[in-house]
């Protein structure tokens, strides 16, 4: 299966967005007094959205290096948090943890990425090593008579 082709980043994009939805609903801790937008505010979706979407693009992405990817990814969400505070719609720890959440949602997403596509790459390597010991043998067998 082909990079594009992967469910993988609409399940992470999914999961930052039904995450955010539970925890705010779940939790229901206020923004600070004079945020200009309503609703609860803890976790930033902002800050888990971000995080979600800037880290599949940094580690998916083929343009550049990684290690520039990252850190314009890097610079990308950490923009985006603080600006959450900045604007005096989350209290720090709101954005803290959208972070953190979002970290986690990449580091889930990624290991199931890892064990949708092992077993076949581990069948791959399996079936190429089964075809070299048989053709080994029968140049072994071939020298021995």
């Amino acid at each position: 299966m082909g990079r594009g082709r992967e469910p993988w980043p609409v399940v992470a994009v999914l999961a930052a967005i039904g995450l955010t939805t539970v925890l705010k609903s779940a939790i229901g801790l206020t923004r600070p007094p004079g945020a200009a937008i309503g609703g609860y505010g803890f976790p930033s979706g902002h800050a888990l959205g971000a995080t979600v979407a800037y880290g599949l693009a940094a580690d998916r992405l083929e343009i550049g290096s990684r290690r520039a990817r990252v850190a314009v990814a890097t610079i990308v969400v950490g923009t985006v948090a603080a600006s959450r505070v900045v604007i005096g719609v989350h209290y720090p720890i709101d954005v803290v943890a959208g972070l953190l959440l979002g970290l986690g949602v990449l580091v889930a997403v990624r290991r199931l990425w890892s064990a949708d596509s092992s077993p076949t790459e581990a069948t791959d390597i399996e079936v190429r090593q089964s075809i070299l010991e048989a053709e080994g043998d029968q140049t072994e067998g071939g020298d021995s008579r």
